[in-house]
Order: C-alpha cells, then sequence, then structure tokens
C-alpha cells in the first residue's frame, strides 16, 4: 500500500511538472525562446559607438536607439574557456533601464589574444590604418580560425535571444579596428591569396548565420586593404546571398567632406540591404568632425538605415540633442524642433584610408583655475556662399592661457567645433536670415561673448 501510495504521488507531481512545462515553460526554457525578430525600422537611427568602456551617463539619457559597444577578445576570453562578459552585460542593463536596444562586437587582430597559439606578425612600416608596427594573427592559421569559430558560438548563444540586442556585428581578418584593413606585407606571408583571406571571412558568417538565432547581422566593408580593394563588396555580397536584409554592411567614414563617396557608396547599397554608416571623427577629437550637423544629415539623406555616433560627441549636450532630433527625423516621427531638412554640400574628397573607434588623445591641458574668459572673435565674415553651403572665416581671440577652441551656433544652437578661424558650412537655398555666432572657449571652459553675422535670404 505504502509503496502504490508512493508511486500515485510521484506520478501526480510528474504531471503537474509537465502541466507546468506546457502552459508556460520553466524560467530557464522562457530565457532560450528567441524573440521576435526586429523590424528596419526597429533598428533604424542614430546609435552611440564607444570601444571598452561604459557610455557616459548623459548618452544613455538620450532619446537614440541604443549603443554600439565594441570590445577586443582577448578582454572577454583572456583565459581560454574564461569568459568576462562584464562590461557587455552592464551595458545591455543600462539599455533595457532606458528601453534601448545594443549592437555587439568582439574584434579580432590585435584584440586576439595570445593562448590562441597562432602564428604572428607585425604589420610593415608602409602598411596603412594604423596597421604599421601591429602584431596580429595570420588570418588563415588554422588555430586561429578554430579558436574564433568557438567565441561566434559562444557569444551568439549569449546573446542571441536577449530581446534587447538588436545585431550581432561581425569581426574577420583585420589589424587594428574593426574594418577590413590588413598590414601591407600580408602578402607576403605563406599561404596568402586574396582567396584565402575571403575563405575566411565566409567561415565566418556561416557560423554567424547557423547560430544568430534571428538577429540582424552587420560588418564594418571600409577600409579594404590595397592588395584586395573589393574585398568589402566580396563580403557583403556573399553575406547578402545568406541572409539577404538581415544582413548590413556600413561604412566608418561619414563626413561632410567625403560627401561624394557617402552618396556613391550608399546608392550603390541601399537597394540590396539596409546600410550603416559610422562616424570618421569626432568634434573634440584631432581627427575632427567639422560640420557634425551636415555629418549627420547627410546620413539620413543617402537613406542609411541607421548612424554610429560617438560617445565623445553625444555627450556634449547640443549634439546630443542634435542627434535626438535627426533619430526621430531618421525614425520617421520628426520632432518639433526640427530647424532643416537640407543635405549637406557635395564634396570630391575621396574616402581616407583609416577610421578607428578609439579617439586620438585629448590634447587640452587640465583647467588650473583660471577664470579668465577668451575675448570675442573678431571680423566674422562670410568668406564664401554657394547654393549649399556658407564659408565663415573670423580673427583670432586672445586668453591669458590659450584659446582651446572655437563653438559656432547656427540661429543659436551650436553646430561644430573648430580649432581654426575658418569654417564651412552646409546651408540651403535660405529664404530666412540664418544668424551664426562664434565663441571662444579656453582650456578651463570659459566662454567668451559672441561674434555674429547674419547670411541674408537668396534673393
Amino acid at each position: 500500500m505504502f509503496r502504490r501510495s508512493r508511486m500515485i504521488a510521484l506520478a501526480t507531481v510528474m504531471g503537474l511538472l509537465i502541466a507546468g512545462f506546457v502552459a508556460g515553460g520553466t524560467g530557464a526554457e522562457a530565457q532560450t525562446m528567441p524573440p521576435p525578430a526586429l523590424s528596419e525600422n526597429d533598428v533604424s537611427g542614430v546609435w552611440a559607438i564607444r570601444q571598452g568602456k561604459p557610455f557616459s551617463e548623459s548618452v544613455y539619457a538620450l532619446d537614440i536607439a541604443g549603443y554600439s559597444l565594441r570590445v577586443h577578445w582577448k578582454d572577454v576570453e583572456p583565459v581560454r574557456g574564461q569568459y568576462d562578459w562584464s562590461l557587455v552585460d552592464s551595458v545591455l542593463a543600462r539599455a533595457k533601464q532606458g528601453g534601448k536596444k545594443v549592437r555587439l562586437s568582439v574584434m579580432f587582430g590585435v584584440g586576439v589574444p595570445d593562448w590562441v597559439g597562432a602564428q604572428w606578425f607585425t604589420g610593415s612600416a608602409d602598411s596603412p590604418c594604423d596597421s604599421a608596427g601591429a602584431k596580429i594573427p595570420v588570418p588563415w592559421d588554422p588555430n586561429l580560425r578554430r579558436e574564433q569559430l568557438n567565441l561566434i558560438r559562444v557569444f551568439a548563444e549569449r546573446y542571441r535571444n536577449d530581446p534587447a540586442v538588436a545585431f550581432l556585428h561581425i569581426a574577420g581578418p583585420s589589424a587594428m579596428w574593426e574594418e577590413l584593413c590588413l598590414p601591407n606585407n600580408t602578402t607576403q606571408l605563406p599561404g596568402y591569396s586574396n582567396q584565402a583571406i575571403l575563405d575566411v571571412w565566409k567561415e565566418v558568417i556561416d557560423q554567424w548565420v547557423a547560430v544568430r538565432g534571428n538577429k540582424r547581422l552587420s560588418f564594418a566593408a571600409s577600409a579594404a586593404p590595397s592588395f584586395y580593394s573589393t574585398l568589402g563588396n566580396d563580403i557583403a555580397n556573399y553575406g547578402i546571398s545568406k541572409l539577404g536584409r538581415q544582413f548590413s554592411p556600413q561604412w566608418n567614414y561619414l563626413d561632410t567632406k567625403f560627401a561624394s563617396a557617402v552618396r556613391i557608396v550608399s546608392g550603390q547599397w541601399t537597394p540590396k540591404a539596409p546600410i550603416g554608416w559610422q562616424f570618421w571623427g569626432a568634434t573634440v577629437w584631432n581627427r575632427q568632425t567639422i560640420d557634425f550637423e551636415g555629418t549627420l544629415r547627410l546620413a539620413a539623406d543617402v537613406g542609411s538605415t541607421y548612424v554610429e555616433v560617438y560617445d565623445d560627441d553625444l555627450r556634449v549636450a547640443e549634439l546630443g540633442r542634435l542627434a535626438e532630433q535627426v533619430h526621430d527625423e531618421m525614425r520617421g516621427t520628426p520632432s518639433s524642433t526640427t530647424t532643416t531638412t537640407a543635405p549637406p554640400p557635395t564634396t570630391t574628397a575621396p574616402p581616407p584610408t583609416t577610421t578607428t573607434t578609439t579617439p586620438p588623445p585629448t590634447t587640452f591641458p587640465p583647467s588650473t583655475g583660471d577664470s579668465v574668459a577668451p575675448s570675442a572673435p573678431t571680423g566674422l565674415r562670410v568668406l564664401n556662399r554657394g547654393m549649399t553651403s556658407v564659408t565663415l572665416g573670423w580673427s583670432p581671440s586672445s586668453d591669458n592661457v590659450g584659446v582651446a577652441h572655437y563653438v559656432v551656433t547656427r540661429n543659436g544652437t551650436p553646430v561644430s567645433r573648430v580649432n581654426y578661424c575658418k569654417l564651412s558650412l552646409w546651408q540651403w537655398m535660405n529664404n530666412y536670415p540664418v544668424r551664426y555666432g562664434v565663441r571662444a572657449v579656453d582650456s578651463a571652459g570659459n566662454v567668451s561673448p559672441a561674434a555674429t553675422v547674419t547670411v541674408e535670404p537668396w534673393a
């Protein structure tokens, strides 16, 4: 009797467990169920980007699409099989608090850990894209290929079912950054061929296709090596052949100075896939974006689905507000503060040979308690005016310590920072007066009075 009662009880418990599983699943299983796939509009707009660091507090508060985080492989797997996802998880948690999404990438090249056991080589002195002197693994090394496929699997299994993850941004053979550039002496390595490089990329894409769940994939198609100039196109075509519009190529030289190249590339690829652009630089870097607003609007104007803007710019309040405005416009929900939708001027400068995700070192000295503001700039004037642009010039301000930069405003809204006394900005054929202002700022943050000039409407 006791034995029969125990069997009945066991059967009852098993029945309840099965019923619970069928009704709603266990907590563990619920976490492994894939979330709904995101539409192109769900992932469109402005994304903040940063490498190896949390985002600034003010950037987490912005009304933008989300956050693109780049980390090196050696930082997340310093020892084989031992992972540290703490930075990724912290950014994910903050994104979820604000109802935002994330784009995640683990970079290879100089970020490959030593324990992989690959053959290494050093970029020759004549190599571009910061790859001169960079120690990187041979792209087709069998140990590297085996271990990077395993990392991709682990990475995808951890994050593919997280509803806050919008993109898994893939990496392949590279040097310093996430782009395609390789040292010139790659061609001297045993086993080199362009096909060998492409085969590794195809292997990486095939692995991602197999393990991604329903996440979108993207990759940086710019800065292809001179010995394989069509590499970006070949990778993009292969990825699109596998995933269609779930695969996004992006280019990392967005700037109005390269507007002609940006428009040509965008025109070639927007019919095939949702594309992305990343800012070439930042207004506060040595590799300086001069026309922030024009560059941001250029991405929207060429039909880019998303645009990555550096945290260093977005944490500047006035630039963050501009980013929010353009984000709304890219999402199809124009902001009430919209002031213009004019395209930036077309330029003929070719795309740069290198871009980076890590800013150059800041050269401004620390504050020394200085409270004296610079003098106002003098002689602010229009040097040149075209149908889509205006060039301003002024005489330098003086300061007891030294002027750090100038802030240029359009109708009271800051649009750029420069370190010199001349600036070209896009401006459509306005039918109303446009008032420009320039203020000098010293290294302590003291701001001068404004110099102003008004550009009258076209006749």
